[in-house]
């Protein structure tokens, strides 16, 4: 993956949804191209602790995580060169945006050295995304 740069990492879209009692974050990713290969991934965030997936009850709050291993982290990770690769995440802010929908603000770190890929280490991570969620 000589060609990867993290700022290929483009927000799409987010889907927030709940099954069992467990809430899961799907960052959708712009596709892009490593190496003439056409990547089409999201990161996956598992475990978040929020009080609700109802946007409008999460308008204008902040949430803050631990990072793994620590208790209260969520477990996330974005798929690439066949590994999955650890995404810390230290924040979640949701923000009413001019259209009326909510942008999700993201913070946190890429664990790219976690599997070697080509000797990235870790990456900053930062993005604002419009944030759908599957409660009725």
């Amino acid at each position: 993956m000589e060609s990867f740069l993290p700022a290929d990492l483009k927000p799409r879209h987010a889907i927030l949804s709940a099954a069992r009692g467990r809430v899961s974050l799907a960052i959708l990713l712009s596709p892009f191209l490593i190496d003439g290969e056409l990547v089409d991934t999201s990161i996956r965030l598992e475990d978040i602790s929020l009080p609700s997936i109802v946007l409008s009850e999460l308008a204008g709050h902040s949430f803050s995580f631990a990072v793994n291993p620590n208790e209260g982290y969520i477990d996330g990770s974005v798929y690439l060169d066949g590994v999955h690769h650890p995404v810390d995440v230290k924040s979640l802010t949701f923000h009413r945006s001019r259209a009326g929908g909510l942008t999700l603000l993201v913070k946190g770190v890429y664990r790219f050295g976690f599997e070697g890929l080509a000797g990235l280490g870790d990456v900053p991570l930062q993005m604002a995304v419009s944030v759908s969620s599957c409660a009725a």
